[in-house]
């Protein structure tokens, strides 16, 4: 049997769960515990809600000037 998912595990594959990316296996522990969760089950929904509403703006051009300069800012580290 599979062992269940915590609420860490759920924040750490909600993305990939939301886009449809999860595994069956994780995807089914993910649904039985967002079923148990209301904490999560709320997060999730808000997260997928905001992945929806990005994805219907308009997608804009990076300038390459832009690139550029990000590509020149000094790695910390």
């Amino acid at each position: 049997m599979q062992s269940e998912v915590d609420c860490g595990d759920v924040r750490a594959n909600a993305s990939d769960y939301i886009d449809g990316d999860a595994s069956p296996s994780l995807t089914h522990r993910i649904k039985h515990h967002l079923g148990l969760c209301k904490d999560c089950n709320g997060w999730v929904r808000s997260l997928a809600a905001t992945i929806g509403f990005t994805r219907e703006l308009p997608q804009e051009e990076v300038p390459d000037s832009l690139k550029e300069k990000i590509r020149n800012i000094p790695k910390q580290g």
